[in-house]
């Protein structure tokens, strides 16, 4: 089904004096403050060569893959729902990998082949596949995730790759002798993120060309015709899509196939995976993903405050404005921040407009007052917090 598969001089030496003098002046109209160090702190970085989680009829999911739970010598007829038969296990497992948080690492996963099957739902390689994610920590930290899965759908029965003649039709599959390959990668660091997916061969079966009894192929059925495929990008732009369906047990059932598929995660990291079919039934329903990679640096940043007037009076209204931007690197953190004066918090968080937050106080009490900027860390970016003293007359 689906089967689907990072100067001397004389002037000079006045010049302590000056700076002397400005600088009560300087601390009274700004400060900040962050985490310090090095512009990345911490890294996000993972890969896996496939998962396939799906209901058949309305039942439990099975899993496939990863995450996969693993059944000791079940009955051969009665195979408890949910896990994969040890005596499958083995082969339909897939490579995770993970990567520790900080300091620099790269961790791998290979393995000869991969089968995975649930019901009609299926995943084939009878290549190599391997799972790979590194990172570092740092100054220039970055963090570098692939998969490369090779032979997918080599058995030539499923509707995503290229495998032998299917010499159950008239129509052939595909040309002889070539096989498909996926791969996705994607790397974070302090100037961005971005993702890619190179499929090599890539074919889609759209319909599988059996008649609406599921009866007949296209050498026989009724009302069968020879099945619809496409010809797959090397290079898919994100997210591209299409749309399917089989006739699977006197019915059909439908999918939607999205390659190149990338997701922005709450922490800020990119997911990308080199296809995502949505398997929606009625007769099976699940997911399968292949060819993830998954990146992300955690940045440290910087929060200023600056107030529009300095010394103020008793009742004037003053504008507080607090800046949130990277320690190193480009970007514009999102988020909210959290005003406070003397260690209380003013009103509810203000959400950052082009990295900038805006708070008016009209309150103020004479004396100096500490106004506090407090960032909430949001997506790539941690918290950091800045404070101007405010003197009131």
């Amino acid at each position: 089904m689906m089967r689907m598969f990072t100067k001397n001089g004389r002037h000079a030496r006045r010049a302590p004096l000056a700076l002397a003098l400005l600088m009560p002046l300087l601390a009274g109209m700004v400060a900040f403050s962050g985490p310090a160090g090095a512009s990345v702190s911490s890294d996000v970085g993972s890969a896996f060569d496939y998962q396939l989680k799906v209901s058949l009829f309305s039942g439990p999911i099975n899993t496939r893959g990863v995450g996969q739970v693993v059944c000791t010598n079940p009955p051969t007829n009665n195979i408890p729902a949910g896990c994969v038969p040890d005596t499958q296990a083995a082969v339909a497992a897939s490579p995770l990998v993970t990567l520790p948080t900080t300091g620099s690492s790269t961790i791998t996963g290979t393995q000869a082949s991969m089968s995975g099957f649930v019901g009609p739902a299926e995943f084939f390689s009878t290549g190599a596949v391997s799972a790979s994610t590194q990172g570092t920590t740092g100054g220039s930290g970055s963090v570098t995730s692939s998969t490369s899965i090779a032979n997918v759908d080599a058995s030539g029965s499923e509707s995503f790759g290229y495998g032998p003649l299917d010499a159950t039709t008239l129509y052939p599959k595909n040309p002889t002798g070539l096989s498909t390959t996926v791969a996705s990668s994607c790397t974070s660091s302090e100037t961005g993120t971005s993702g890619s997916t190179t499929i090599t061969n890539g074919q889609l079966e759209l319909d599988n060309g059996y008649d609406p009894l599921g009866n007949g192929t296209y050498s026989g059925g009724v009302g069968a015709h020879p099945p619809v495929r496409v010809i797959v990008a090397t290079n898919p732009a994100p997210n591209t899509s299409y749309s399917g369906h089989i006739e699977v047990n006197g019915s059909q059932d439908f999918w939607t196939y999205v390659f190149n598929e990338q997701v922005t995660n709450s922490d800020g990291s990119l997911t990308v995976y080199a296809g995502h079919e949505y398997i929606q039934g009625p007769t099976a329903v699940g997911d399968l993903w292949f060819g993830k990679s998954q990146c992300g640096v955690k940045r440290t940043s910087k929060t200023t405050v600056t107030s529009s007037v300095n010394p103020s009076t008793v009742g004037q209204n003053v504008t507080f404005t607090a800046t949130v931007a990277p320690v190193a690197g480009t970007g514009t953190p999102a988020g909210t921040v959290q005003f406070k004066v003397d260690g209380v918090n003013s009103g509810s968080p203000v959400t950052l407009v082009a990295g900038q937050a805006t708070k008016a106080i009209s309150t103020l009490s004479a004396g100096s007052h500490a106004i506090k900027a407090v960032y909430n860390a949001s997506g790539a970016f941690l918290t950091s917090n800045g404070t101007v003293t405010q003197v009131v007359s």
